[in-house]
């Protein structure tokens, strides 16, 4: 099992990896939870924080959820896809703090996956879609 220091070494290529490619938001899955392991490394980030858990999630917002798949025939930075990156960027500056946009390829399969999260469900069909159709005029199958 990793340490926290060797998991933020292991995330931060990837995080650059993913700014070069224009992701502007960027979820980090830890998998924290599944086992008594990973709940340690949980209670250890708490106890380095001096903060109680509930303190660390005080702020946290959990909003309805839209994933779409887009199939693509390449994997193009999204800054290099105008129409994309104005998608994107009109998501996050509408939604703000009320919700999450994020777009990155897959590391195993031809596609472009697209999640938003906004506490308005209209505002997040609306913005999927928006990038959804994007993508797929640009570089879909």
């Amino acid at each position: 099992a990793a340490s926290a220091d060797e998991l933020e070494a292991l995330a931060l290529p990837r995080v650059r990896e993913s700014m070069a490619y224009g992701v502007r938001t960027l979820e980090i899955k830890s998998g924290y939870g599944l086992s008594h392991a990973a709940e340690i490394k949980v209670l250890e980030v708490v106890a380095k924080s001096k903060q109680p858990l509930a303190e660390l999630i005080r702020d946290m917002k959990i909003f309805p959820q839209i994933i779409k798949n887009i199939r693509v025939r390449e994997k193009k930075p999204f800054v290099q896809i105008p129409e994309v990156a104005a998608a994107i960027r009109a998501a996050e500056d509408d939604l703000k703090e009320e919700g999450r946009v994020v777009v990155r390829y897959s590391g195993t399969e031809a596609l472009c996956r697209v999640m938003i999260e906004a506490a308005s469900e209209t505002k997040m069909k609306k913005h999927a879609d928006a990038i959804a159709g994007e993508m797929q005029k640009a570089i879909g199958e």
